[in-house]
């Protein structure tokens, strides 16, 4: 993990530093009433091993303490038994990491996924090997696994999460997803690892090491650099028009970000809603209920 990371996290408490699992994931499933061919154990026992399977793998050679695991959840919700074992569901897939010397946590990864189909066969162990296809419900879980871990890294540190978004992509490559459809999980990865992205990452860097982080010492200051990040995400909007990760970014923060701006000096917050009401139109009505 980035150096930069553990000792931020060395500060959160001290504990005992292991070379272990990752992340701390909890996984729901919702079969939205259609226990037909399966029954409620079923659905029990895929959700069990798929919690078991994110949390027990270990994702990065990297050291992570308990109190340094990821905080994150997999809400799965089935949609339509399809025969052999296989089923029509939805995902929705959120992470977050603590904010220095509070007990605040931010979000930092928010997204559903429409096409998460999968095939479970009861009782059977779920394998990931990377590098090769195993099967479509861990390469998907291993997808989301790398890109919850990447942004986390960016967070820390700059550009920190390079190596894992490469990883993530070659599980894409690996299952063979296209950039088809609605939402494609090989677009989403594609895209971030662009130049024309690097000015996002740059903004999930400053905006949680540079801007939230040191609220503990100096609630002001860390308001205004924040304040001054959102240049960032404007730029990329101009650069990149309805960029997806500008979406992402939006539905994690937009509440966070009122909260932000509520607090600032009246000529730069009514600047700041301004711009955030040109390139997040559909949170407007969060932002304008800040104004006064």
């Amino acid at each position: 993990m980035a150096k930069s990371r553990f000792i931020l996290c060395l500060f959160f408490s001290i504990s005992s530093i292991v070379n272990a699992q990752e992340l701390n994931c909890n996984v729901s499933i919702n079969n939205t009433g259609l226990v037909k061919n399966r029954t409620e154990e079923v659905y029990n026992n895929v959700q069990t091993s798929i919690q078991e399977f994110i949390n027990s793998y270990v994702w990065t050679n990297d050291k992570f303490g308990n109190i340094e695991k990821i905080d994150c959840s997999i809400s799965i919700n089935v949609t339509e038994e399809v025969g052999n074992n296989a089923y029509k569901a939805e995902a929705v897939i959120q992470a977050s990491r603590p904010v220095f010397n509070s007990s605040y946590a931010t979000t930092t990864f928010f997204i559903r996924d429409p096409d998460f189909e999968f095939v479970y066969n009861d009782g059977e162990p779920l394998i990931f090997n990377e590098g090769t296809l195993t099967s479509q419900l861990t390469s998907k879980l291993a997808f989301y696994a790398f890109l919850i871990l990447a942004i986390d890294y960016d967070s820390f540190q700059k550009y920190g999460g390079t190596a894992l978004y490469k990883r993530a992509f070659e599980v894409a490559n690996n299952a063979g997803w296209s950039d088809n459809g609605e939402y494609s999980r090989y677009r989403l990865i594609n895209m971030i690892q662009r130049p024309d992205h690097e000015i996002f990452r740059r903004f999930i860097y400053e905006y949680h090491r540079l801007g939230l982080d040191p609220m503990y010492n100096d609630i002001g200051k860390g308001k205004n650099k924040i304040n001054s990040t959102f240049r960032h995400l404007q730029k990329f909007s101009t650069d990149v028009p309805q960029a997806t990760w500008l979406n992402i970014i939006f539905n994690c923060k937009r509440n966070e970000f009122a909260n932000i701006i509520k607090a600032l000096a009246p000529d730069k917050k009514e600047a700041t809603i301004k711009m955030l009401n040109r390139i997040d139109i559909n949170n407007k009505g969060i932002y304008n209920k800040v104004k006064k």
